[in-house]
């Protein structure tokens, strides 16, 4: 998922991009053990951008699979994904958009002026969702440049494994709610253009189609 309404790269006075001061934050987290280091093993110069495959590449459309137990290749999955994420830059990031096709996704969606707040989730469920709505215009890193109004519930409890492998549960409003359920999407194959009547659905599929051939 991306920030609405820009494509977070701009910078202001000369200082340091958001994506920029949020990659630095998680270092500083991993060298002094704010996040897990797995037995002292540190993941700052293995962190990795991967790369975010694009529709119409038919892994987007499969259904991930449960992770078993978050251990280092997991933990190290969502390092690299979180660090793909900011350097997008994007706000959400699901395991299949890097062509992984396991339950995990990573979000940070603190406000620009907010400190950075990474959440990574091994086999997230919602548990319980909320009677109101919210209405917000979502786009989506692996479909560059296309944004969709999508209405969804404005609150969501969810339950997910975290890095250390203990289970948690997670009250989320607002633009958090809705990035939670848009990775959730993501891990069932679904895309933020089924939201879409099928005549635009298959206009952007074509158009993606016919920038792959060029």
């Amino acid at each position: 998922m991306v920030p609405s309404g820009s494509d977070g790269a701009s910078t202001c006075g000369g200082r340091p991009r958001r994506s920029e001061l949020k990659t630095a934050k998680i270092q500083h987290d991993i060298e002094t053990h704010a996040i897990d280091r797995r037995g002292g093993l540190s993941y700052v110069s293995a962190m990795t951008v991967l790369a975010i495959i694009t529709i119409p590449d038919p892994v987007l459309r499969k259904i991930s699979d449960p992770v078993e137990r978050v251990d280092d290749a997991v933990v190290k999955l969502m390092d690299d994904m979180l660090e793909t994420m900011y350097a997008a830059p994007g706000v959400g990031l699901a395991a299949p958009q890097v062509g992984v096709l396991k339950r995990v996704v990573v979000i940070d969606a603190a406000e620009d002026d907010a400190p950075p707040n990474p959440i990574a989730m091994a086999n997230p469920e919602l548990v319980a969702i909320g009677s109101e709505t919210r209405l917000h215009e979502e786009g989506c890193l692996s479909i560059p440049d296309v944004r969709v109004e999508i209405e969804r519930p404005s609150t969501v409890t969810v339950r997910y494994i975290d890095r250390h492998g203990k289970e948690q549960e997670l009250a989320a409003d607002g633009l958090l709610a809705t990035a939670i359920q848009h990775e959730i999407d993501h891990l069932d194959g679904q895309l933020i253009i089924d939201f879409l009547s099928r005549l635009k659905r298959d206009i952007i599929i074509r158009k993606f189609k016919k920038q792959a051939r060029d």
